[in-house]
């Protein structure tokens, strides 16, 4: 299924054009790629995208981890590389952060929205979930002499009202500095255009908020997507960067794990980043290292041909409702075309198939994160 073809099989689904900030969520989230390669995974693609929906529809203030039963687990680890290998890593690393310094973009937002300060992990943390941050310009803020890194504020009421004929959404903040309070509002029926921004999230999750547009936290996205066109960094990397001075920590191999769970099946995978120059035994022990994360010692031996032949014939016979015939009906057709690999009976073949069902599509791999 192409993206065109998608876009306008949601939007008919949905009843609604899809919003652009959605369509960049499922670009960078690879559920594009997904549907162009497997067209079944639409009904998953169609649930994740309600599912952002409802919550963008909610204005709830706390952001959003990722719904459709995925999250990328991202490491670095210093420890798998030669002392050349960091040596190099560190030395790229300084040069990319140095040039990244000297932004006119990176410098006019640290001095306009942090008062050229660089925050801690936890002012970071506060920073990016702040609901006047993703609301407010920072124009507006800095006009009234508050930085958006130092402005205390909270919620005071929330809800819908008339006004001119039309209902409007409104919430209403009381900011510590003003003596009045500020009532952002704007029509019901009318979404606010906004943009996605992602940050280091608990553990090695990257979560994400959505943003209203021209906000002090989407001035923030086009400042990390600037920085992801020139160096090798992610947008939670280069978003954390511009507000702590931290990292990114930039290692020439990054593994990422992800997993995707739905009542069909349960996939992990593990994918390698690596730079041209790397050696390969760097490469191994980096690949070694994550697959025995996930497997902790658990058998990986290989499925035998004849009980993976005797698993495509069943799901051959699935029928449009994930059912199979009677396994006694199963059993005698297979016998009769594979006449050496006969089954004693049709729950012998059950058995067969259930095994294989939960080893290929419910592997009990350990969450890596």
């Amino acid at each position: 299924m192409e993206a065109d073809e998608l876009r306008r099989r949601l939007t008919r689904s949905l009843g609604r054009e899809v919003p652009s900030w959605v369509w960049r969520v499922l670009e960078a989230e690879e559920w594009v790629e997904d549907a162009r390669i497997n067209s079944a995974a639409y009904p998953e693609i169609e649930y994740f995208v309600r599912q952002l929906l409802e919550d963008h529809d909610s204005e709830q203030s706390a952001p959003r981890r990722r719904h459709r039963g995925e999250q990328d687990h991202v490491q670095h680890d210093r420890a798998l590389f030669s002392d050349a290998e960091r040596a190099r890593a560190v030395a790229l690393y300084e040069y990319f952060a140095r040039l990244a310094d000297s932004d006119e973009y990176v410098q006019e937002f640290r001095r306009e929205a942090l008062s050229d300060r660089r925050l801690t992990w936890e002012q970071a943390h506060a920073f990016v979930t702040d609901e006047l941050n993703r609301r407010i310009t920072t124009v507006y803020l800095r006009n009234r002499g508050l930085s958006p890194a130092t402005c205390v504020s909270r919620v005071t009421e929330r809800g819908q009202r008339e006004r001119d004929g039309r209902l409007r959404n409104y919430v209403t903040f009381a900011i510590d500095g003003l003596e009045k309070p500020v009532t952002l509002e704007h029509a019901a029926d009318r979404r606010l255009p906004s943009s996605v921004l992602q940050y280091p999230g608990e553990g090695e999750t990257v979560a994400w908020v959505v943003v209203d547009q021209d906000s002090v936290l989407d001035d923030l996205v086009v400042i990390s997507r600037r920085l992801c066109n020139r160096y090798p960094w992610e947008p939670y990397q280069a978003v954390w960067w511009v507000l702590t001075g931290a990292g990114p920590l930039w290692w020439p191999v990054r593994r990422r794990f992800r997993r995707r769970h739905t009542d069909a099946f349960r996939y992990q995978a593990i994918t390698l980043t690596i730079e041209p120059w790397v050696s390969s035994k760097t490469v191994e022990r980096a690949y070694r290292q994550a697959q025995e994360r996930m497997l902790r010692g658990r058998d990986n031996r290989p499925v035998s041909t004849r009980n993976l032949e005797a698993f495509r014939f069943c799901v051959a016979h699935l029928n449009v409702d994930e059912e199979l015939p009677p396994w006694s009906e199963l059993a005698k057709e297979w016998n009769a075309a594979c006449p050496k690999d006969r089954f004693k009976n049709g729950t012998a073949l059950a058995r067969v198939y259930e095994r294989v069902l939960g080893y290929l599509a419910f592997p009990d791999y350990d969450d890596p994160s």
